[in-house]
């Protein structure tokens, strides 16, 4: 998740506060706002941060941080509702866009949208917070940022980030993408502990590369990820040692802070009418 996203999220709600004034009351529109003091508390040098790392356009793309268990749930349930209305107006089952109302999969189904018929044949997204589990299953895959697969691009490393070469070559506990560069080799974080952008290392590497081992993005280091159970986080973040085992789950009731952010799966499910989900 990244910063962009969020402010999206913002957006959605702020633009139709005046068509739900009771709903989107200032105390919810407060509720939807991140912790931007988590960097100072995270560190002093982090100061000029806490006023421009989420809003500015520069970091667009950078990791969300500063978020609650609570807020990234709720975050889940408004991504499913706008994937779902997206895909009714791709394929013409519903208008265009409209800013006036807030769309829901519940009001859907359940024939509350003027001009839809609801139609229980059709599948909904549901995005959540991944299990432990899941976690666990993932970590057999390759991960995009790891030692092997590093290597295996080397010829074309230039390519994916010609803002620098890696001479020395790359420590398996490697990973930029999230946040920080978090390298075991002290030399290489000297010279590389800075920010980087999400996107400068999200690419289709299993096309690009020809791997034929199926890649999971990083899954190692970078910012730690939010499970479904609050207070219980996979993976280590930039401020850890690599010295811990990253595919591992942690319990820790430190947040929001600046370390830790989350990510999302998606299952698609058939509505029942009984059960209303």
């Amino acid at each position: 998740m990244v910063n962009i996203y969020w402010l999206e999220y913002e957006y959605y709600y702020n633009h139709r506060k005046k068509y739900y004034p009771e709903l989107l009351t200032d105390s919810f529109l407060k509720s939807l706002q991140l912790d931007t003091l988590a960097w100072r508390r995270c560190s002093p040098y982090n100061e000029p941060y806490v006023e421009i790392y989420y809003r500015h356009p520069a970091f667009s793309y950078y990791p969300l941080v500063g978020v609650t268990y609570e807020q990234a749930k709720a975050f889940a349930k408004w991504r499913s509702d706008r994937v779902f209305e997206y895909y009714l107006i791709a394929t013409g089952l519903y208008k265009e866009w409209d800013s006036t109302i807030i769309f829901t999969i519940e009001d859907y189904f359940n024939g509350k949208i003027e001009g839809l018929t609801p139609d229980y044949n059709l599948y909904y997204p549901e995005y959540s917070l991944p299990d432990s589990t899941t976690y666990y299953r993932a970590a057999v895959f390759a991960d995009s940022l790891n030692k092997i697969n590093i290597l295996k691009r080397k010829r074309r490393i230039k390519l994916m980030h010609p803002f620098k070469r890696f001479p020395n070559g790359v420590d398996e506990c490697y990973s930029t993408s999230l946040f920080c560069y978090n390298s075991c080799d002290k030399e290489e974080l000297e010279k590389f502990n800075t920010c980087f952008p999400v996107k400068a290392f999200c690419m289709d590497v299993s096309r690009k590369f020809n791997n034929k081992t199926p890649i999971i993005s990083h899954l190692k280091g970078n910012v730690r990820e939010m499970t479904n159970t609050k207070n219980v986080y996979y993976g280590l973040g930039y401020n850890d040692s690599c010295n811990l085992d990253y595919n591992k789950c942690r319990i820790d009731t430190n947040m929001p802070n600046a370390y830790t952010g989350f990510r999302m799966i998606c299952r698609y499910k058939k509505w029942n009418p009984k059960e209303g989900k």
